[in-house]
């Protein structure tokens, strides 16, 4: 042993075999990559098509080596250009603010609401139990069609806000 840690009878010989087999498969896998080819498939009614696989019969290939680096160069915007899409981004912050202000409203509308059904919903419960409590007290003749007629609109009131 040294410095308190066990040691492999071997060595670091599996450290070493297990470094070794990720640097070959490592390089195994760049080179994959920097061999692979391009076929350019022609064939007179399609379009040019590029692939990694070779053309299918009857079409003209030849093989595309490509760049080591590929760069895609842009012109600078005209000043038309740089107008527009100044333009289009005006466009683009006040429509987001349009929609945000337009779901903002719709928010306080749907609070709004939801309170206006709390307090409909607690005074048509409210509202019940009082014409509940008057029918258990007793009532006239002449009160039924009143506390029925309130019963009902109550119960209705309950239903389409609770």
């Amino acid at each position: 042993m040294r410095n308190g840690s066990p040691r492999h009878p071997s060595g670091n010989r599996p450290l070493r075999c297990l470094l070794l087999i990720c640097v070959c498969i490592h390089a195994a896998s760049q080179s994959k990559a920097a061999n692979a080819r391009i076929y350019r498939c022609e064939n007179g009614s399609n379009p040019v098509l590029y692939s990694q696989f070779r053309c299918p019969g009857g079409d003209a290939q030849t093989t595309v080596e490509p760049a080591e680096h590929s760069f895609i160069t842009i012109p600078a915007l005209s000043a038309e250009e740089t107008t527009a899409l100044a333009a289009l981004e005006r466009s683009l912050r006040q429509s987001r603010v349009a929609a945000k202000r337009s779901r903002t409203e719709q928010m306080q509308q749907q609070r709004r609401a939801s309170a206006n059904a709390a307090k409909l919903c607690t005074a048509a419960i409210a509202g019940l139990e009082r014409v509940r409590e008057r029918k258990r007290e007793g009532y006239s003749a002449a009160e039924v069609r009143r506390l029925d007629r309130e019963q009902r609109m109550f119960s209705v009131q309950k239903k389409a806000n609770c």
